[in-house]
């Protein structure tokens, strides 16, 4: 018996959350969708109370963006992917710190095989990377 990776979705766009649904349930039968956020703060209370293997982040979101969500919850014991639509600063800062990610809109392919690679080799995220990401974004707009 294959076990799910149990999987927490956090964007505050309601069809971005819909259409990773959907593409995780088409395309990625070994992801169990846990819970669902659309609201960071809403999220940062429940996950230390939630069990699960992934982690599938935006990243701007307004009153706490992705990275801001992430650090509070460090060191975590669940992989870490980071969704954004942001092509610039963001995600070179994001591609220069190692850290993995996907562009919107989501490719169901670059989706699976994401989720294959961080599941197969679980990265440790020390909040020392995630601090260094935040600090060279400090002076961009969400």
């Amino acid at each position: 018996m294959n076990m799910k990776i149990k999987t927490i979705l956090v964007d505050d766009e309601l069809h971005s959350l819909e259409n990773m649904r959907w593409l995780l349930d088409e395309y990625c039968p070994e992801v169990e969708i846990v819970q669902t956020f659309d609201s960071p703060v809403a999220a940062l209370h429940q996950l230390p109370l939630l069990t699960f293997d992934l982690l599938l982040l935006d990243v701007a979101m307004p009153v706490l963006n992705g990275f801001d969500l992430l650090s509070q919850l460090l060191p975590a014991s669940f992989s870490v992917i980071f969704i954004t639509a942001h092509n610039g600063s963001v995600l070179r800062a994001i591609k220069q710190a190692g850290l993995p990610y996907l562009l919107k809109p989501v490719d169901d392919e670059e989706l699976c095989a994401m989720i294959h690679k961080v599941t197969q080799q679980p990265q440790q995220i020390e909040v020392e990377r995630v601090q260094a990401l935040k600090n060279q974004l400090t002076e961009y707009r969400w």
